[in-house]
């Protein structure tokens, strides 16, 4: 909301700022990463109430430059943002049970940066897999299943 306001109504700033705006937005992005791999979520307020407030922030000053990149001339770039969108839902679904089993692992290994860094990629990773999995194999049925009982001819008695 804050940002379509920002566009709506501001439109020079969000033009004039967008790349000052995507690095203060990466950078939050980044140390929100590697803070969640170094928290325990029972106790730890910032990360119980806060943290979710600075990455969609974080997303948000991200998004002027983002609105300023034309489409993708690369058949792999194309795929890639296309990939994205189909597997989001997925990657909701499933990125909270991957990051609590993370966390289980992440007690049993020193807490340095690399470590989190590491766990970091294997999170991204494994939401990835997993997501992929889930389409294939549970929305991809369900959606079809709608398209065919959605037809006329399925309505028929």
């Amino acid at each position: 909301m804050i940002a379509a306001a920002v566009l709506r109504y501001a439109p020079a700033a969000w033009h004039r700022y967008g790349k000052v705006a995507l690095g203060v937005g990466l950078l939050m992005l980044v140390a929100s990463a590697v803070y969640i791999q170094n928290v325990d979520y029972t106790t730890d307020l910032f990360a119980r109430t806060l943290l979710f407030n600075v990455v969609s922030i974080g997303a948000m000053l991200c998004l002027p430059s983002v609105r300023a990149l034309r489409r993708p001339k690369s058949p792999v770039v194309v795929w890639v943002i296309t990939m994205t969108s189909v597997l989001s839902y997925s990657a909701y679904l499933c990125h909270w049970m991957i990051l609590m089993a993370l966390e289980m692992v992440q007690r049993h290994l020193p807490g340095t940066l690399v470590i989190a860094a590491l766990l970091s990629c294997v999170f991204v990773g494994s939401v990835i897999v997993v997501s992929a999995l889930s389409y294939m194999l549970v929305e991809v049925p369900f959606l079809r299943l709608r398209d065919r009982l959605s037809r006329p001819e399925a309505h028929q008695i």
